[in-house]
């Protein structure tokens, strides 16, 4: 289970937005920002208010990220400054976190790779 964002504690189960950042919080910390719902969807969770259309995301998203950062000799901070997007991002995806669709076609247009799949409806 993960740790939560304000108090710590290792019961993190829910998500809230808390001015405008998205935290992993424990049931007791969830009223201090506006709870967001989760869909899962096989092995990935997604925030639903987040811009996810007709697109699903590898689901190895977080390695693929570390691999090609890593294959390229970068830095979190390196590559978050190259693509225009703060460093906690990087950690935060490379941890296991999804972004939304803006930052997931930075990283294919920098990496030169594909991170969508489209699904057939």
């Amino acid at each position: 289970m993960a740790e939560c964002a304000l108090c710590g504690s290792k019961n993190a189960n829910r998500k809230t937005e808390i001015d405008g950042v998205v935290l992993d919080v424990c049931n007791n910390c969830v009223k201090f920002g506006k709870e967001i719902a989760i869909v899962r969807k096989g092995n990935i969770s997604r925030n639903i208010n987040r811009s996810f259309e007709i697109e699903d995301v590898v689901e190895d998203l977080p390695q693929i990220i570390r691999k090609q950062r890593e294959k390229m000799g970068l830095k979190q901070e390196e590559l978050a400054q190259k693509i225009g997007i703060k460093h906690n991002l990087i950690k935060r995806i490379e941890e296991g976190w999804y972004p939304d669709n803006s930052i997931i076609e930075k990283l294919e247009k920098f990496f030169k790779i594909k991170l969508k799949r489209s699904i057939e409806e």
